[in-house]
């Protein structure tokens, strides 16, 4: 079984229940670096199957293969993957934010893979009504990039609501998305 992973430490409990929402939603600015160890209230996890996982980890102590996981900055990092291999599993990470009336909105955020395949299920995806329904806003394909090296992304939340017709909401919900076996 290999081991892939989608590691994220972003700056701006895994549950098996697809129907269940983010119940809070942070104010801006917001960050975390998830330095406490565990996701505050306004993360929401949930996977597709009991060998999903969504967890977050302690830099070092993560390893496969001899090879070991480290967060960009600090001590924690959030990791997203399948422990059971053979079948595939869809991990997410929803982060609820508060953009009602917010203008120039950035989500900054460090993203690392761990031998992670392209599926079109991986990506960043924005909601505009709490998660209901969500839209594509980046594609995170793990093959376009080397194992274990953290690369920055800064997504204008302002223009990508604009082309992908969302609104900046109360209850705006990111999703960190990860699909693999």
């Amino acid at each position: 079984m290999k081991l892939r992973a989608l590691l994220f430490s972003v700056f701006a409990l895994v549950l098996f229940d697809l129907n269940a929402q983010v119940t809070s939603y942070a104010n801006l600015p917001y960050t975390t670096g998830f330095e406490t160890g565990t996701l505050d209230a306004n993360w929401y996890t949930t996977t597709s199957a009991p060998g999903g996982r969504i967890r977050v980890h302690q830099t070092g102590v993560l390893t496969w293969s001899t090879q070991t996981a480290v967060s960009h900055s600090g001590n924690y990092f959030l990791g997203l993957d399948d422990s059971l291999g053979g079948t595939f599993h869809t991990q997410q990470a929803w982060m609820g934010l508060n953009l009602g009336g917010q203008q120039n909105v950035m989500l900054n955020f460090w993203w690392a893979e761990w031998n992670e395949e392209d599926h079109p299920q991986d990506g960043v995806f924005f909601s505009d009504n709490g998660g209901t329904t969500f839209t594509k806003v980046l594609d995170l394909f793990g093959q376009s990039y080397t194992d274990l090296q953290w690369y920055n992304f800064s997504l204008n939340v302002d223009s990508l609501c604009l082309v992908h017709n969302l609104s900046k909401t109360a209850n705006f919900v990111v999703k960190f998305q990860q699909h693999d076996n």
